[in-house]
């Protein structure tokens, strides 16, 4: 997560979330370094990714 000493400060869905994007930024790293596709849900369909196409994701703080 964000070294930021005022994490402390920040409500509990925020924590959460930076988590989250945390953890989906290692699986994608982790899967660009093994060469494996990502298998993701999009629109009701399994979709495969190859791993230079997944983008993480980024969620504006407010």
């Amino acid at each position: 997560m964000n070294n930021d000493p005022n994490i402390a400060d920040l409500s509990l869905a925020i924590k959460a979330e930076l988590a989250l994007q945390a953890a989906v930024k290692k699986v994608i790293e982790a899967h660009r370094h093994a060469g494996e596709p990502l298998v993701i849900w999009r629109n009701g369909r399994i979709v495969r990714l190859a791993p230079d196409q997944a983008v993480p994701p980024h969620v504006a703080l407010p």
